[in-house]
């Protein structure tokens, strides 16, 4: 053991049906309000996309794609 912490990554995957949630499209949105308190935002790693937005975040976490947890910056 080298008392060296290794970086940690957690990633969300929606697993349900659309069908079965009302106002899917929404869900997103409310997984972000649901993390904003534990000051946790939806992210991508970096350098697997050129430009970053809620949107592109969005359309792949409904895609069913993992959308990694990161930490929110504070606002300085």
């Amino acid at each position: 053991m080298t008392r060296i912490d290794a970086p940690c990554e957690a990633r969300v995957i929606i697993a349900a049906d659309p069908e079965e949630i009302p106002d899917y499209s929404a869900l997103p949105s409310r997984v972000r309000a649901a993390l904003r308190d534990f000051h946790i935002t939806l992210d991508l790693p970096q350098g697997e996309h050129d430009e970053i937005t809620d949107n592109l975040i969005d359309e792949l976490l409904l895609d069913g794609e993992p959308v990694r947890l990161a930490r929110l910056k504070p606002q300085t």
